[in-house]
């Protein structure tokens, strides 16, 4: 891609198809209604206008629903190659259903072609009773690309991998057309222009996602999220890598062995590190400002939840010396929220706040109970009945539809042979169900992400038994997301992790760089950041051992934990026993944390590792909790004596919404990481 002239305008078109169910010629493919869409468009469009993007309104191009017919889509194509100049910028973005249609010219690996699924006519012969695949689109992008190389394309549906949401609520795919496509001419010489970017891998969904009472597809959210945080010199790479960590930082979406991984592509790959709008993005405006102030002394800002504002945190004016003022956000929607005085003076117009302390709210997870048609509903509503006494009313709510951030408890047979699930397909999400097989409750997300075996419990042997166990083990799992959500930037502190493995001639003095000295003698074989772990897949049985620098200029505590479902939450470093001013880091001080021993991954599964530095010492016993391999710890009492403990504390957190201390007091860095088998590594 080419860095843009300073004529080079910028164009856009944008399409949302939800409302499929007005078009009668998809019955019989598996079609379900989409609530999304239109609000990815809505929030996309607001972005491109923005004073961070600049678009020009009569450049932004908008379809939806009955607008995007396949003759409409293409119409918008043709257009926008005939408006575009050289140089200029266009971005592309689709939000719909995708699926999948026979390979027409044996060119996809996969043998299949991915589609677009437009707003169809009822006319079976009519071209827009046919979906749009990869092939086509990709001819209508080249049309584009002999002006301008200057292309983004991003395609939120399922199989989106190629594109250049399945059959269950809030995905967005529906089912293969099998219809023979009238012939493409496509030439060898046609090749993929600008970047390309899809929201789930070509056998992946890609989900809808719930946030401030709207629905969203849960890539184009955290897209559009990534995309208002953006600062002048940052490359569409770094939007796209910033797009997944946000999604891996989901709280619940996040959890799941079948994640929704992004794909992004060019025909270079130099490409990605192309400056986003050759870098003509203003300065200084990720910044919160107050944006008016009503009559009765309500305050408007320019920030809401895209920029992950939370109902209830307190904010400070900048530039005022003593802090005094402070506000609190009473109201927030997507990209504005309010707030009101609750100290001190006057606040203005052109006031930059900044925050205080963030508010978390740790409201009850909603709780769905589903069975298929081989449970009957005198089973569901037992069960419902039991599990509901069972789970703390602080930790979850029983609700009757899906709401898009919570679980499912489905209740089914699932079938076996020779100790394996049966599956329709590879990619179905659950097994088959069979009469004769055993009745088992398994929890999952709300987008059918199956959790880890932890919580499939077998209930051949009646209710009881198995509902008591499956209430203990969520009730670890919410402590476990508890503590993933609690999250702060960090100060300048370097959390280091280093693959290692057994090796008997390693410097037993333990001096040289490359060796890690513990019970046995070990040979780092791979370093990397902390942050950078993150998202990575790990072989089960794999070692890490974690080393700490400070360059930050004072002295900070530092905590490492480990999380998962099946052991719990511990604390790495420091080691138990150990005094309180062992955790201490001094400024300039780097240190190998070889006290408690390195992590073996000895369970696949997910395993999340939380570095919490503070300016004051912690009590670990407020955030540790036994896991799934032995019981749920016993409550330990303690009494907090900081804002960060009293946030950290899981035996009083979900009581009131909890405050966290000044971002200046403490930080966090963490790193998701999916153990797996050796052959399941990707």
């Amino acid at each position: 891609m080419s860095s843009l002239p300073a004529t080079a305008a910028r164009h856009a078109l944008l399409i949302g198809i939800q409302n499929y169910l007005d078009t009668p010629h998809f019955r019989g493919r598996g079609i379900q209604q989409l609530a999304g869409p239109h609000n990815d468009i809505a929030i996309l469009k607001e972005l491109l206008l923005s004073e961070r993007f600049q678009f020009p309104q009569k450049n932004i191009n908008t379809l939806l629903d009955e607008q995007a017919t396949h003759t409409g889509i293409e119409k918008a194509f043709q257009d926008l190659a005939a408006r575009v100049q050289p140089g200029d910028f266009v971005y592309v973005h689709f939000s719909g259903h995708g699926s999948e249609h026979d390979n027409f010219d044996d060119e996809e690996i996969s043998g299949m072609d991915q589609t677009w699924v437009t707003y169809g006519s009822p006319d079976a012969g009519s071209k827009d009773s046919r979906d749009i695949i990869d092939d086509q689109i990709n001819i209508w992008l080249s049309k584009i690309g002999t002006t301008t190389d200057n292309i983004v394309f991003v395609s939120d549906s399922c199989h989106s991998g190629s594109v250049s949401r399945g059959l269950l609520p809030g995905v967005r795919a529906i089912g293969k057309d099998n219809r023979p496509y009238p012939g493409i001419t496509r030439s060898d010489n046609l090749k993929p222009v600008g970047i390309r970017i899809g929201a789930s891998g070509d056998s992946e969904n890609a989900y809808e996602y719930r946030v401030g009472g709207k629905v969203y597809g849960r890539f184009t959210w955290h897209w559009a999220q990534s995309l208002s945080m953006i600062k002048p010199g940052e490359t569409w790479s770094d939007v796209f890598h910033r797009t997944e960590a946000l999604m891996r930082e989901d709280t619940i979406t996040g959890l799941g062995v079948n994640k929704q991984q992004p794909q992004i592509a060019s025909l270079h790959s130099q490409h990605h590190n192309t400056l986003v709008l050759a870098g003509e993005i203003p300065e200084n405006l990720n910044r919160i400002i107050v944006t008016a102030v009503d009559e009765d002394g309500q305050l408007r800002l320019n920030a809401g939840h895209i920029n992950n504002i939370t109902k209830g945190s307190v904010y400070t004016i900048e530039s005022a010396a003593d802090k005094s003022t402070a506000v609190k956000i009473t109201d927030v929607d997507t990209y504005t929220s309010k707030a009101s005085i609750i100290s001190g003076g006057t606040v203005e117009v052109g006031d930059i706040l900044i925050e205080q302390h963030r508010a978390y709210s740790f409201d009850p997870i909603p709780i769905v109970i589903e069975g298929d048609g081989l449970v009957g509903q005198d089973q569901i509503d037992s069960f419902s009945a039991g599990i509901e006494e069972k789970l703390d009313k602080n930790e979850y709510r029983m609700v009757s539809e899906r709401q898009n951030d919570g679980f499912i408890i489905r209740l089914f047979r699932p079938e076996q042979r020779n100790g394996m699930y049966v599956r329709e397909t590879g990619n179905s999400t659950l097994p088959k169900s069979h009469p004769d097989a055993d009745l088992q409750a398994w929890v999952m997300t709300m987008q059918e992400d199956v959790l880890d075996e932890a919580l499939h419990v077998n209930l051949a042997g009646g209710f009881e038994q198995g509902i008591d166990q499956l209430a203990i083990n969520m009730g670890i799992l919410v402590d476990l997301l508890d503590l993933k959500k609690l999250q702060s930037s960090p100060p300048d502190i370097q959390i280091r992790a280093h693959e290692i493995i057994k090796d008997e001639t390693c410097d037993e003095s333990h001096q040289t760089d490359d060796c890690f000295r513990l019970k046995n003698r070990y040979r780092i074989t791979r370093t990397l950041d902390l942050n950078q772990l993150n998202g990575q897949q790990l072989p089960q049985g794999s070692i890490l051992g974690f080393s700490v620098a400070n360059n930050a200029d004072e002295p900070y505590y530092i905590y490492l934990m480990s999380l998962s479902l099946r052991d719990g939450g511990f604390v790495q470093f420091p080691y138990g026993g150990r005094t309180a001013e062992y955790a201490l880091i001094k400024a300039g001080e780097s240190r190998k944390l070889t006290d408690g021993g390195a992590l073996e991954f000895a369970s696949p599964g997910l395993e999340i590792i939380k570095a919490i530095i503070s300016l004051n010492p912690l009590d670990t016993r407020a955030f540790e909790f036994k896991g799934v391999a032995s019981y749920r710890s016993i409550a330990k009492v303690i009494t907090p004596q900081n804002h960060l403990e009293q946030l950290l504390n899981r035996t009083a957190r979900r009581a009131v919404r909890r405050y966290a201390p000044e971002p200046s007091e403490w930080g966090t860095i963490q790193a998701e990481i999916m153990v797996t088998e050796r052959e399941e590594i990707q």
